[in-house]
């Protein structure tokens, strides 16, 4: 009932629309493996939305030629690939990484303070992003926090009860979303997403299972 939470779930379709009219696509692929676990284990409403939104979107591809173009391009995605394919013999090199700062926005900061012109790589995938600097055991213990912090989150829902239970369930589709979109996006560089990932873990993991 606060005003501030109000106004938040009244940007909600503000929000969707800024993402539509920007073609950002990993946001759909994370807002839609958000949703469907809402839908799945505690919302059962939200899968008439998740199946309205599927609809809608197909309608509005079809109908507007010029949205759907952009939307159903493949050359972003081709690019990526052919990135990713130019680079994967230097994780295959360097077992352990290249380093922190090796690639990403940092890379493009560090480039940017020392004045060099020298091309930066942005693998677009952060998942490739953190063998790249961190090696294949980088990759691992990162996809290991991955699935601790989804599987902690999911099971705090269980152990929390009202507003603390329903807070669990977005965190934990919030970790979801972020585990998804990190396929084709570097999304813990991305703020203020990056931030809200670690606070919403912290918040939730303070929950005390007395506050039911």
């Amino acid at each position: 009932r606060r005003l501030r939470n109000q106004l938040f779930f009244l940007s909600i379709p503000v929000m969707i629309a800024a993402m539509a009219l920007a073609i950002t696509r990993v946001a759909f692929l994370g807002l839609a493996a958000g949703l469907a676990y809402l839908a799945i284990t505690r919302y059962r409403s939200l899968l008439v939305v998740f199946i309205d939104g599927i609809v809608i979107g197909a309608v509005i591809l079809v109908s507007a030629a010029s949205f759907s173009g952009a939307f159903l391009s493949t050359s972003s995605s081709e690019a990526r690939f052919e990135l990713w394919d130019e680079n994967i013999g230097e994780i295959a090199t360097r077992p352990f990484g290249a380093g922190v700062g090796a690639a990403g926005a940092a890379a493009e900061k560090a480039a940017e303070v020392a004045g060099s012109e020298e091309e930066v790589f942005q693998p677009d995938n952060y998942y490739f992003k953190i063998a790249f600097e961190f090696g294949v055991i980088g990759l691992w213990l990162f996809l290991l926090f991955l699935v601790a912090a989804g599987t902690d989150m999911h099971n705090r829902v269980r152990r929390l009860a009202g507003t603390d239970a329903a807070l669990a369930s977005g965190v934990t589709a919030c970790v979801i979303a972020a585990t998804v979109a990190s396929v084709v996006a570097t999304y813990f560089e991305i703020f203020p997403l990056d931030a809200y990932f670690w606070l919403l873990l912290a918040v939730v993991a303070t929950c005390p299972s007395e506050s039911r």
